[in-house]
C-alpha cells in the first residue's frame, strides 16, 4: 500500500487540508504542535476507524472551528488506486471506498478485506515506531516475538496461545529434568526408596524365589498386552491424524480447480531477487570505497616519530632487558633495605660507645681474656673485705630506702594516693644513689691496695693494653658485655656493607647495558630506583607502540580480505543480475516487473496451494484420502476407540493378577512390614504410570500445536530474527552482529561479547527496536505491505548511526512506503527535498 494523497476536512488544528505523499518515503518535518501527531492519527483513523471517547488516550481529534469531521485517503495497492472517505458515525465512522483506476463504487466490506487482517493494535505494534516502552522491551522474548506473528497469521491466535501455556504449565507441574518438588520426581524418590526396603525385605523369605518365577509369567503376559495396545494406540493416532487433515484436502481440491495448469515463469519473486542484486551492487560498490578510505586513513597513522623509530630498531634488544626489570627492582629494594640496616647498626654503636668514652678513653677498650676477669674479680673480693663497714652502711642505708618505699606505696594503695607518690619519690632517690656510686672513681677509702695505695703492677698492665685504665677497676667486668655488643655491631655492619657493594655492582652492570639509549633515559642527577624507573617507562612505551602496530597490521589485512570477498560477492551479483535478464529475455527490472504483475493473482492462489501441500506432507499421512472418507475414517476411529478399551480391560484384569500373586508372596514374610512395602510400591507405580502417560500426552500435544502454528504462518518467525539482526547491525554500523531471541532477548557485539538488553543505552535499545519493527513489517510486506511510520524515532541516535539509520530506511522503501515524521530540520535534510513536507507554511496557512 503507498498512500498518495490525504484530504482533511476536520481533524484536529486540520481544515479542508490537502497534502499529496511521496513515495517511497515521505518526510514530515516541523516543530511540537505543528500537527505532526495529528496527521499520523488521521492516517490511522481513516484506514482502521476513529476512536471513541474511552479508546482514544489523545483525545477525538474534534476540530474546534469546523463541524466537519474526518477526511479522504488515496492510496495505491497492486497497481490500482483507490479511494476510501471516513466522515462521523457510528462503529468508526461512515466509509465510502472507491476503485479510482475502473472508476467503481466499492463496499465497506471490499475495504475491509482488502485491509485484513490488519487492525489498528497491529498496525502500532507492526509498522509504527514511535519510541520503546523499555519496562515492556526488556520482558519480551521468542514467545512474545512468535506471538505478534502468529497473531496475524492464524484465526484465533489468542485460544492457541492460551492453551500452549495451559499445556507448558501442566507438563511442568508433573516433571522437570532437575526438579525436586514436581509430581512425577517425588514419587520416582519415592519409588527407589521402597525398592531398596523391599530388596532389603526379600532375604527374610526362602520360598521368594518359587513364587517370584511365577509372578514373572503374569508380568510378561501383560507386557504382551501393553504391546498390542500400544500398537492399536498408533493406529487410532494415524487415523485421528487424517481426520485433522481432511480441511485441508479439501481446500486444495478447491485450489486446483481454480489454478490453471501453467503459470508463466516471470513472478515477482524473480524481480524481487533482480532488484536485489541491483541495490546490493551498489551496496557493495560503496562499502568497497569506505574500506579505501579506511585503509588511506590507517596508513597515515603508521608513521613514527624518532624515539618510535628507536624503539622498534631496539625492539629485541628492549624485550630481553624489559624481561630482566622486576629482578632489578628487587635488588634495587633489597639495596636500601640494608642502607636503612646499616644505619641503625651505627646509631646502636655510636649509643653504646658515647659512655665508655665519656670516662676520658681516646679509644674503645678491647676485650678482657677470661683468666684476667678472674684477675680483677679476686682483687675486688681481696679489698671488699678489707672496708666491710663502710659497704655494710651503704647497704643497711638502701634496705631500709627500699623497705620504707614498699610500705609507702602498699598504704597507698589502700588509703592514700599521696603515699603511693612518695614511695615512688623514695625509690627513684634510691636508684639515683647506687647510679651515682657506681659513677664515682676507686679512692683509697673504697679500695686499699696495700700500704703505698696503688693497684698491682699486673691489673696496672692489663687496664693500659685494653684501655680500661681510665674506668674504676670495679667496672671493668660489668662493661665487657657492652663491649661485647658492639664488636658484634661492627661485624654485621662489615657484612652488610659488602652485601651492598655486590648488589649496587649488579644493578650498575644492568644499567650500563641501557647505554644504547642514553639519548632517551640518561640523567646523572638520578639514584638507580629513579634510572630503573625510567627504564620501565621506556619498556611500557616499547610495548605499547609494539600492541598498536600489531593491531594496525591486523586491520589492514582484516580489510584487505574484506575487499577480496567483496569483489568477489560484487562479481558473482553482477553475472547473477544479467543472468535473470537474458533467462527473461527483458533489458531491464522495469519490464520483469511488468510481466511479473500479470500472473500475481495467479501465484497467490498457487502459493496457498504449496502451503496447503506442505503441511499435508508434514502430517505424514500413510494412506490417499479424498472428500469424501470422512464418514470411513470416523467409523474406523470409533471401532479403534472401542478396541483399545477393551484391551485395557484386560491389561487391568492382568494387573489384578499380578496384584494377588504378589499379595500372596507377601504374605510370606515373618512380620508385616513386607506386605505394606509391596502394597504401597504397587500403589505407587500405578500413580507414576499414570502421570507419565499424562506427561508425555502433554509433550506430544505441545509439539504438535508449535509446528502446527510455524506452518500456519510461513515459517516467518526465523525470517524476522535473521532480518532483525541484519537491520540492527546496519544501525550500529556493524558494531553489533547478532541479535538472539531466548526467554529474553540478548545482543552479541562484534568481539563475541554478549549484552542483555537492559545493559544497553537507551538510544541502542530504540535502534533494537526499530530493527524489529521494521523486520516485521518487511516480513508481511509479501501479504500486507503497509506504510512504515517512523515518529521521532532517531532523536536518540549518534549522527554517525543516524546516518546509517537513514541508509537502511531507503533500503526498505523499496518494499514498504516509508512516513519519516521528525521535529529535527537536520533529521529531515538527509532525505531528498522532493520529499519533505514543511508543516510550518502549512501551520501559517491554518492561522491565516
Amino acid at each position: 500500500m503507498i498512500i498518495k494523497t490525504i484530504d482533511i476536512y476536520g481533524y484536529g488544528k486540520w481544515v479542508d487540508q490537502q497534502i499529496e505523499f511521496s513515495a517511497p518515503i515521505q518526510v514530515i518535518y516541523g516543530p511540537n504542535e505543528a500537527g505532526k501527531s495529528t496527521i499520523i492519527d488521521f492516517i490511522t483513523s481513516i484506514l482502521f476507524g476513529f476512536q471513541t471517547k474511552r479508546q482514544a488516550i489523545h483525545g477525538q481529534y474534534q476540530p474546534k472551528h469546523s463541524h466537519a469531521y474526518g477526511g479522504e485517503l488515496v492510496f495505491e495497492q497492486d497497481g490500482i488506486t483507490y479511494k476510501v472517505i471516513r466522515t462521523a458515525g457510528s462503529h468508526g465512522g461512515n466509509v465510502k471506498f472507491t476503485n479510482l483506476t475502473d472508476e467503481i463504487e466499492l463496499t465497506k466490506a471490499d475495504f475491509d478485506q482488502i485491509i485484513a487482517p490488519m487492525n489498528r493494535e497491529l498496525y502500532s505494534e507492526l509498522f509504527y515506531f514511535g519510541g520503546v516502552d523499555q519496562t515492556a522491551f526488556y520482558k519480551m522474548g521468542l514467545d512474545d516475538l512468535r506471538w505478534r506473528i502468529q497473531k496475524i497469521g492464524i484465526n484465533n491466535a489468542e485460544s492457541w496461545f492460551a492453551l500452549q501455556k495451559q499445556i507448558d504449565k501442566q507438563a511442568a507441574e508433573l516433571y522437570a529434568p532437575r526438579g525436586r518438588k514436581r509430581v512425577i520426581n517425588q514419587q520416582l524418590k519415592q519409588h527407589d526408596d521402597l525398592v531398596e526396603k523391599i530388596q532389603a525385605a526379600h532375604q527374610q523369605f526362602p520360598e521368594y524365589q518359587e513364587l517370584t518365577k511365577q509372578l514373572a509369567v503374569l508380568k510378561q503376559q501383560r507386557l504382551q498386552a501393553n504391546q498390542q495396545l500400544a500398537d492399536q494406540q498408533k493406529t487410532l493416532q494415524q487415523k485421528q491424524q487424517q481426520s485433522r487433515a481432511l480441511p485441508l484436502i479439501k481446500e486444495i481440491d478447491q485450489l486446483q480447480q481454480k489454478t490453471p495448469a501453467q503459470l508463466i515463469d516471470i513472478n515477482d519473486h524473480t524481480f524481487e531477487l533482480a532488484r536485489q542484486l541491483n541495490t546490493q551492487l551498489d551496496s557493495l560498490t560503496q562499502q568497497t570505497a569506505q574500506n579505501q578510505a579506511q585503509v588511506d586513513q590507517i596508513h597515515a597513522t603508521i608513521k613514527l616519530d624518532d624515539q618510535q623509530q628507536f624503539l622498534i630498531d631496539h625492539q629485541q634488544q628492549i624485550e630481553e632487558l624489559g624481561n630482566q626489570l622486576n629482578r632489578q627492582f628487587e635488588l634495587c629494594s633489597q639495596v636500601e633495605l640494608l642502607e636503612q640496616q646499616i644505619k641503625r647498626n651505627q646509631q646502636q654503636i655510636d649509643k653504646l660507645t658515647q659512655p665508655l668514652l665519656d670516662n676520658g678513653a681516646s679509644r674503645l677498650p678491647d676485650l678482657l681474656t677470661d683468666t684476667e676477669i678472674s684477675q680483677v674479680n679476686q682483687f675486688l673480693q681481696l679489698t671488699s673485705a678489707r672496708s666491710p663497714k663502710k659497704v655494710k652502711a651503704n647497704s643497711a642505708g638502701v634496705i631500709i630506702g627500699w623497705v620504707m618505699a614498699m610500705v609507702m606505696l602498699i598504704l597507698g594503695l589502700f588509703t592514700n594516693r599521696v603515699l603511693i607518690i612518695i614511695g615512688v619519690s623514695i625509690v627513684g632517690g634510691i636508684v639515683g644513689y647506687q647510679w651515682y656510686q657506681k659513677k664515682q672513681p676507686i679512692s683509697n677509702d673504697s679500695v686499699e691496695t696495700g700500704a703505698d695505695n696503688e693497684l698491682p703492677k699486673y691489673l696496672i698492665a692489663i687496664g693500659k693494653r685494653t684501655g680500661l685504665d681510665n674506668f674504676p677497676i670495679d667496672q671493668w667486668v660489668s662493661v665487657q658485655g657492652q663491649i661485647r655488643q658492639i664488636n658484634d655491631l661492627n661485624n654485621n655492619l662489615d657484612i652488610d656493607a659488602n652485601q651492598q657493594s655486590n648488589l649496587k655492582k649488579q644493578l650498575h652492570d644492568y644499567l650500563v647495558q641501557w647505554h644504547f639509549a642514553d639519548h632517551w633515559l640518561f640523567n646523572p642527577n638520578l639514584d638507580n630506583r629513579q634510572q630503573l624507573e625510567n627504564v620501565q617507562q621506556l619498556v611500557n612505551t616499547a610495548q605499547q607502540l609494539q600492541k598498536k602496530q600489531q593491531q594496525k597490521k591486523q586491520q589492514l589485512q582484516i580489510i584487505d580480505q574484506l575487499q577480496q570477498t567483496n569483489q568477489q560477492e560484487l562479481n558473482q551479483k553482477q553475472i547473477a543480475l544479467q543472468k535473470i535478464l537474458n533467462d527473461n529475455q527483458v533489458q531491464s527490472i522495469t519490464e520483469l516487473k511488468q510481466l511479473a504483475e500479470e500472473q500475481k493473482q495467479q501465484q497467490q492462489n498457487q502459493s496457498r496451494l504449496n502451503m496447503l501441500q506442505q503441511q499435508l506432507e508434514q502430517l505424514h499421512l500413510t494412506t490417499d484420502l479424498n472428500v469424501n472418507s470422512l464418514t470411513e475414517i470416523n467409523a474406523a476411529t470409533n471401532q479403534l476407540e472401542q478396541e483399545v478399551n477393551q484391551h485395557q480391560s484386560e491389561i487391568n484384569q492382568l494387573s489384578n493378577q499380578i496384584s494377588e500373586a504378589q499379595t500372596r508372596l507377601d504374605m510370606l514374610a515373618k512380620d508385616g512390614s513386607y506386605y505394606d512395602l509391596r502394597q504401597r510400591l504397587n500403589n505407587l507405580q500405578t500413580e507414576i504410570n499414570a502421570n507419565v502417560t499424562r506427561w508425555l500426552g502433554l509433550q506430544f500435544a505441545q509439539k504438535w500445536l508449535e509446528l502446527a502454528m510455524n506452518i500456519a504462518t510461513k515459517g516467518r518467525v526465523p525470517k524476522t530474527l535473521e532480518r532483525t539482526s541484519k537491520y540492527f547491525n546496519i544501525m550500529t554500523n556493524q558494531h553489533y552482529v547478532k541479535v538472539n531471541f531466548e526467554d529474553q532477548i540478548t545482543v552479541v557485539a562484534a568481539d563475541g561479547t554478549s549484552f542483555e538488553i537492559k545493559e544497553l543505552s537507551r538510544g541502542t535499545l530504540e535502534q533494537l527496536y526499530l530493527a524489529l519493527v521494521l523486520a516485521l513489517a518487511v516480513g508481511f510486506s509479501d501479504e500486507m505491505a503497509f506504510p512504515i511510520i517512523i515518529d521521532d524515532g532517531f532523536v536518540n541516535f549518534d549522527v554517525y548511526r543516524t546516518q546509517a539509520s537513514v541508509k537502511l530506511v531507503h533500503e526498505i522503501s523499496k518494499t514498504n512506503q516509508i512516513i519519516f515524521v521528525t521535529a529535527d530540520k537536520r533529521q529531515a535534510e538527509m532525505f531528498s527535498h522532493d520529499a519533505m513536507l514543511n508543516l510550518t507554511s502549512k501551520e501559517e496557512k491554518v492561522n491565516d
